[in-house]
């Protein structure tokens, strides 16, 4: 089956309290964003799904490896995340208006050095 082709899984709780209650999003676009990269065959797409649905199998830091919590921030990180947003628009699997309220929402969440507000 060709990666761009299947059915993105179903949206994981991680996904539903980093999306939806940290960054303020929408529940239709926390499920157009997640459906939008369960679809794309771009790499970072992938490694940003892969690295949500590990974390969520095991939801207890005390259960999660190293290397899993490494996973999350690094794809989990504001310019990495802007850039897949970006990536899924030019792949036309997310619309522009979605894009832009996702990047709104996430800009919201930045200090004056472009990381994120503790």
């Amino acid at each position: 089956m060709h990666a761009g082709t299947h059915r993105p899984p179903p949206v994981p709780k991680l996904w539903l309290f980093l999306a939806h209650d940290w960054l303020a999003l929408r529940t239709d676009l926390v499920h157009s964003w997640w459906q939008a990269l369960g679809k794309s065959a771009d790499a970072s797409a992938q490694a940003l799904v892969q690295a949500v649905m590990t974390a969520s199998a095991h939801p207890y830091p005390a259960q999660q490896t190293d290397a899993t919590r490494q996973a999350v921030i690094t794809q989990m990180a504001p310019d990495v995340l802007v850039q897949g947003v970006e990536e899924l628009v030019e792949a036309k699997l997310l619309l522009r208006r979605e894009a832009s309220q996702i990047e709104e929402c996430i800009l919201r969440k930045l200090d004056a050095t472009g990381q994120w507000r503790p």
